[in-house]
């Protein structure tokens, strides 16, 4: 529960969004899992970091659009709908990868 804990907070940190499947602007989704990566390794192995972090990538880009993806690399604080679907990647990629 805990680690769930932890990866929600990462997934927000990275602030994500919900709706049609999108594409990271020039590299927003390398700027994504390089930071998810080196904040997940403080808490567990590198490879499970590596492995949660493509994880929750590539679900960003199946969950959101380009533009909702854009507004990522640039910080913007996400809505309650889009909070939901961060928390159901975090938890997914956590169940997928870190077991």
């Amino acid at each position: 529960m805990k680690r769930t804990l932890i990866f929600v907070a990462l997934a927000l940190q990275a602030c994500v969004f919900a709706a049609v499947a999108g594409e990271w602007p020039q590299g927003g989704g390398e700027k994504f899992t390089q930071e998810c990566v080196a904040s997940a390794a403080r808490q567990v192995p590198q490879d499970k970091a590596v492995a949660y972090c493509n994880c929750s990538n590539g679900m960003m880009q199946e969950a959101f659009t380009s533009q909702q993806l854009v507004s990522v690399t640039e910080g913007r604080k996400p809505t309650e709908d889009e909070l939901t679907v961060l928390t159901d990647i975090s938890r997914t990629c956590a169940r997928e990868t870190l077991q």
